[in-house]
């Protein structure tokens, strides 16, 4: 006779066997390092790549500002050899127009 609540399989004796035969599938000590040395390369790789992308950032911003300052100081002065007469000394170039660069 069975007895309630207990089945053939659930029975006490065949629980142990069952557990017995289930083993942790365990990783290698290898492929953990392998992995592990892996991550730290591609950590290393990421770290490089991005401050090597702002110091390249960082150099042409300062290059378009040289550059941009380099045309505004040729523009002003053009302009002002344009606009004003030739026999105007340089001391009095000053009062007639009164273009001051940025910053100044």
């Amino acid at each position: 006779m069975v007895e309630l609540g207990h089945t053939p399989a659930m029975s006490p004796g065949n629980i142990a066997p069952r557990i017995a035969r289930r083993k942790r599938r365990q990783l290698p000590l290898l492929w953990v390092a392998t992995f592990g040395v892996m991550a730290l390369l591609l950590t290393i790789v990421a770290v490089f790549s991005w401050q090597a992308y702002r110091a390249i950032q960082n150099a042409l911003m300062s290059a378009s500002d040289d550059t941009t300052n380099y045309i505004r100081e040729m523009i002003i002065e053009k302009a002002r050899r344009i606009l004003l007469p030739e026999q105007i000394d340089e001391p009095d170039i000053a009062a007639v127009i009164a273009i001051q660069p940025r910053g100044a």
